[in-house]
């Protein structure tokens, strides 16, 4: 997907809208934040959040409202529906059978943070476009984009949300009900490894309680219901936890399975991250934690997921990015997690605190470590010698197929425009087909996207297909691989090693007859290709040979080994499943 300036600023524009609009509902009307329950037909106060008007008045806890601006409470809109006081100009309580009427004070720290939640939505969107160059890669790319959106959209809309605004209160409860599904599409991708773009069933059921959820809140805001509205009020934020916890069980079933250890801490990272925001500020389950602390954490998420991204290679990145700016980022990024914390500190009791804080670190350790990569991969540092002789190798290659082809076609049709005295329309736009296709070739050459779309299995049904349509072969193929236990790095690297060693069975061996076998045993994959061509000289000389030798060094790098037969001729090569450990972009 390219994201075109028009669509972009599209977006933006779109998130100015939303801003005006939430602005105008944030600083035309004063949070209270005060929440109720409904016990015998009687509103009591709840809870009286710390940024609200009436932080100062803690001892109303357990107080019945009475009138909220001289009416009676049955009749407020917001309380009925959201479980929330926020009054124009007044409120009375009974507090132990005395009546007290609160004045409602102008205080500017939902507003302050209504702001600053604004700078933070426009940031992830600006700094979304300028990180990726405004390009993602197939849908798991499109898909991130559009949680970005709905991100900054989402942090538009909680201070209005808390105010009563209906919009901002719909914006949440759609954006809460879809979180569930946004992070089991990525944990599949990125975390299972599943092959295709297909949402599974558990997402299709997020989707469908989502619809349902959002259905049911239009309808409390006609006819209030009272089990709806502690739903609403509650509830929904409360399910978000469980549907996270019902993934991570369908990662440890898949562990029990699979029997390999799979990388959980995105989904426990998020877990941790929404922890102080539920349970420190929404549902306090002892001293109320300043809702401030829990923007940083939740900024977390996204940066997790971007991670994997980038090192899957599902979104572009500008890698133009001067280094130290980079690790600038870094820097500040981490600072305000020290400070962060510093302040938690206050406001959690030393064992909590100190249990929180290593489960934390043990969530964001992976993601450090990914940082650090993708910094070292931005300056260019290479694991060993064998990367560099790939990478050369690769490049020699490109040069030479653009040379020897398109460039070569370019400057054959230049003379014929040149030579002819009239320009034929058709044979024109033939011939930038014809460039068009080729360049699509290469491009295809360089990184097929075949296997995170199709599968390996198909992806190289297609390819051997093609070779038996244009030249005069038989391919026969064994395929017992479990496409699950292969990530698309790996795969990608198979099918191009089958491609170019079928390639040169073809070009360089005359073989009518081949063999394709592939296979997996106790965690190593296994590719033998058998031919009944001749194949005059060495086999692997330079020559000839040039695909090979460069397959040769991507199986080092791989941690695994190749065996050469000539009689008859085969080569088969043995690599481990999940790639070599120690270096994550050797077959990049």
């Amino acid at each position: 997907m390219e994201m075109k300036s028009k669509t972009f600023r599209f977006y933006l524009v779109l998130l100015f809208i939303f801003f005006l609009y939430f602005s105008f509902a944030v600083y035309n009307r004063t949070y209270s934040g005060i929440t109720v329950d409904k016990h015998d037909n009687e509103w009591i106060v709840r809870q009286v959040h710390n940024l609200g008007s009436f932080a100062n008045h803690q001892e109303i806890i357990g107080s019945s409202i009475i009138q909220i601006d001289g009416q009676n409470p049955d009749s407020n809109f917001l309380l009925s529906r959201f479980l929330i006081v926020e009054p124009l100009h007044s409120v009375t309580v009974l507090d132990r059978g005395i009546s007290k009427t609160l004045i409602i004070e102008s205080g500017r720290s939902s507003q302050i943070i209504f702001l600053v939640l604004s700078i933070i939505a426009f940031l992830i969107l600006l700094l979304f476009r300028l990180y990726i160059k405004g390009r993602s890669r197939g849908k798991t790319g499109k898909r991130y984009f559009y949680f970005i959106i709905y991100t900054s959209l989402m942090l538009l809309s909680i201070i209005p949300s808390s105010i009563g605004d209906v919009f901002g209160r719909s914006l949440l409860i759609s954006y809460l009900t879809s979180f569930p599904l946004f992070m089991d599409i990525f944990i599949r991708v990125l975390v299972l490894k599943i092959k295709g773009s297909t949402i599974s069933n558990f997402s299709r059921i997020i989707l469908g309680y989502s619809l349902i959820t959002q259905l049911l809140y239009v309808y409390n805001l006609i006819q209030p219901i009272d089990f709806l509205t502690i739903f609403f009020s509650r509830g929904v934020f409360y399910l978000v936890f469980f549907f996270l916890v019902i993934l991570l069980l369908k990662m440890l079933i898949n562990y029990y399975q699979r029997r390999e250890m799979l990388p959980i801490h995105t989904l426990f990272l998020a877990v941790l991250a929404l922890f102080p925001l539920f349970f420190g500020y929404i549902f306090p389950i002892g001293k109320e934690v300043s809702f401030i602390y829990s923007i940083p954490l939740l900024l977390l998420i996204l940066f997790s997921i971007v991670n994997n991204l980038i090192l899957e290679r599902m979104i572009y990145v500008a890698w133009k990015w001067n280094p130290f700016i980079y690790n600038l980022i870094f820097a500040v990024f981490f600072t305000s997690l020290i400070i962060l914390f510093s302040l938690l500190l206050r406001e959690f009791s030393p064992i909590f605190f100190v249990l929180y804080t290593f489960l934390f670190s043990l969530a964001l350790l992976p993601e450090i470590r990914k940082m650090m990569l993708i910094s070292h991969k931005m300056e260019g540092i290479f694991s060993s010698f064998h990367t560099f002789v790939a990478t050369e190798l690769e490049r020699e290659e490109i040069a030479t197929f653009i040379h020897d082809t398109t460039i070569q076609k370019v400057i054959y049709y230049k003379k014929q425009l040149e030579i002819s005295e009239q320009i034929n329309r058709i044979a024109l736009l033939e011939m930038l087909d014809d460039i068009v296709f080729e360049l699509r070739d290469l491009c295809s050459n360089i990184y097929p996207l075949m296997v995170h779309e199709l599968g390996l299995k198909e992806s190289i049904t297609s390819i051997l297909n093609q070779f038996m349509k244009m030249e005069t072969v038989s391919i026969m193929t064994t395929f017992s691989i479990d496409e699950e236990k292969v990530n698309d790095k790996v795969g990608t690297f198979v099918l191009r090693t089958v491609k170019e060693l079928v390639n040169n069975s073809i070009l360089h061996g005359n073989a009518r007859e081949i063999t394709v076998d592939l296979s997996t045993k106790e965690k190593i994959l296994s590719i033998e290709v058998i031919d009944d061509g001749i194949f005059k000289g060495n086999y692997q000389s330079n020559e000839h040979h040039f695909g090979l030798n460069r397959i040769v060094e991507k199986v080092h790098l791989l941690g695994g080994t190749v065996q050469i037969n000539i009689e008859p001729t085969s080569v088969k090569i043995r690599i481990p499943i999940e790639g070599k450990k120690n270096d994550s972009f050797g077959f990049d």
